[in-house]
């Protein structure tokens, strides 16, 4: 059988995770989808909520485009720069060699909520 995802959209087990739309999304300790945890390997934004889901354990998550995140303080001076995971629902800006990059702020929303471009 052959299998393909268009990369754009793909599906991931959650096992018993919760995770809500819109959610950055992580894997855990036994390779499942999560809602976002820093330091983590990212996947992507989920475009479901687990709750839910009817098809199985499989939440979509989407890889690729803009989507507003929240971020403390967000000034003009942000644009442009690399951002890491600090939650499932907040980014801050990613400026330790060691930081995972999941994006980059292409748009100051208001003080408290940035547009982070993935991929």
């Amino acid at each position: 059988m052959f299998y393909r995802q268009n990369g754009e959209m793909i599906s991931v087990k959650f096992g018993a995770n919760e995770i809500k739309i819109g959610q950055i999304v992580t894997v855990d300790e036994s390779g499942n989808a999560k809602a976002g945890e820093a330091g983590k390997d990212f996947l992507g934004i989920a475009l479901e909520n687990t709750a839910d889901v009817i098809r199985g354990n499989e939440v979509r998550i989407c890889t690729e485009g803009v989507f507003e995140l929240r971020k403390d303080s967000a000034v003009a001076t942000d644009l442009g720069k690399g951002v890491k995971i600090v939650g499932a629902n907040k980014v801050d800006i990613a400026s330790a060699p060691t930081d995972v990059k999941i994006g980059q702020i292409v748009g100051i929303v208001n003080e408290s909520k940035v547009l982070v471009k993935i991929k």
